[in-house]
């Protein structure tokens, strides 16, 4: 279900992007809160202890994404021929929200696969696997139903 979840949102994320004339990169960097997401929740489920490494790419992360966010667009709003004026504030803020939803899903997949090995001792290829599977049947269905 999380796939769907996934896919889904990065398409809204790219789509509100699109038209609002937002720089991309920032929407597609957001999914890198992934690592940082799964860091997090490593550390309250499993109590995993957060190494200075760990702690680096955080960091190199978050003051990524904070520069990749100084170059967006120069207008307040948008217009494109034929559509209605887009605010450019509420459609990056829309972009982020929708950015940090799908790295959430994201993470949680991962989360819940660690937690298949731990407590069911499912085998790590096995569930990787399948992960990717069904990551990219469902995937390849959303974007041509979304798309369509």
């Amino acid at each position: 279900m999380s796939e769907f979840l996934i896919s889904l949102f990065v398409i809204l994320m790219f789509g509100a992007a699109l038209d609002a004339n937002i720089n991309q990169g920032i929407g597609t960097s957001l999914i890198t809160l992934n690592a940082v997401i799964v860091s997090g929740m490593s550390y309250c489920i499993f109590r995993e202890k957060i190494t200075v490494l760990n702690g680096i790419g955080i960091v190199v992360i978050l003051v990524a994404l904070a520069i990749i966010s100084l170059f967006g667009p120069k207008t307040s709003t948008v217009v494109t021929p034929g559509q209605e004026a887009v605010d450019v504030g509420k459609a990056t803020t829309t972009v982020v929200i929708y950015g940090v939803i799908a790295a959430f899903f994201s993470a949680s997949e991962c989360i819940f696969n660690k937690i298949l090995m731990i407590k069911y001792n499912v085998p790590g290829d096995v569930s990787g696997i399948c992960f990717q599977f069904f990551e990219g049947i469902v995937g390849t269905i959303c974007l041509i139903v979304l798309t369509a």
